[in-house]
């Protein structure tokens, strides 16, 4: 289902970057700033699902809030690879030294978006936190009802 929801979100991002490449083609470029960027923030993400892995004892929230965070980059990095490889594909037509420069950031870009969504859906694996187990029953006698309360 995980992979459905992702490649949904890449359908998107393709159709929203095949409009914007259409719309851009020859006046906007991807910074090279971006790919980097997305590498930063899927290490900054594993390090702190690292963190709420490593603790024993780490709160229900943080951990919550690490998988919030981790969910969100994984949807948002199947949304930019889809860009991405439209913004890339429309591109590879044109045999200027920008439209070449533009595919290289595009693949660049691509490459780093899939490692975003690939280290978020692995740092949601992390921060699992495991069931308690269920509460044994007692083996001594039952604990004894108490009588109707009075007035009654």
């Amino acid at each position: 289902m995980t992979f459905l929801i992702h490649l949904a979100w890449m359908g998107f991002g393709g159709g929203v970057g095949a409009l914007a490449g259409l719309v851009g083609v020859g006046r906007a470029k991807i910074p090279w700033a971006f790919p980097l960027f997305l590498l930063l923030l899927a290490a900054l993400i594993l390090w702190r699902a690292h963190l709420v892995k490593r603790s024993r004892h780490a709160h229900g929230l943080v951990a919550a809030r690490t998988v919030g965070s981790a969910r969100a980059a994984s949807r948002t990095g199947a949304l930019i690879a889809g860009a991405c490889a439209a913004w890339g594909i429309l591109h590879l037509g044109y045999t200027s030294a920008w439209a070449h420069q533009g595919v290289l950031l595009a693949l660049a870009s691509f490459f780093a978006a899939l490692f975003l969504m690939a280290s978020s859906l692995l740092a949601e694996r992390w921060c699992r936190i495991p069931s308690s187990p269920a509460p044994r029953e007692s083996t001594d006698k039952q604990v004894q009802q108490p009588s109707k309360l009075r007035g009654e």
